[in-house]
């Protein structure tokens, strides 16, 4: 098991009601994904949703930006997120996506 059910249960409660939340996507986000190359590492979006992807894709956020289209949707792992530290839920996101992303690790390591 990767992530916690009690703590994404408890983390994406906290989201949603914080929502809408001001973040920026990571650089390894707008150079994977076609429809996001008009983002820059450095631009603003907001998360405007967020869902438990469960264990296989933990918690996954729906994110605008005057960038994207308005027929396209997004949802993107929280990992692939910076969150500015000002932001209320900062350090509990930040915690998340360190233990999520170790533990990944950790995985990918033993196959």
């Amino acid at each position: 098991m990767i992530d916690d059910a009690f703590e994404v249960m408890a983390l994406l409660s906290e989201i949603k009601e914080a929502l809408p939340l001001e973040v920026y996507p990571s650089r390894e986000l707008v150079r994977g994904e076609p429809g996001l190359r008009e983002l820059k590492s450095g631009d603003r979006i907001r998360i405007v949703d967020a869902i438990d992807g469960g264990d296989e894709a933990g918690i996954l956020c729906v994110i605008e930006s005057e960038k994207i289209a308005k027929t396209e949707a997004y949802c993107v792992s929280i990992t692939h997120l910076r969150i500015p530290p000002i932001t209320p839920l900062a350090k509990a996101i930040n915690s998340y996506q360190s233990k999520r992303i170790k533990r990944l690790k950790r995985i990918h390591k033993r196959r």
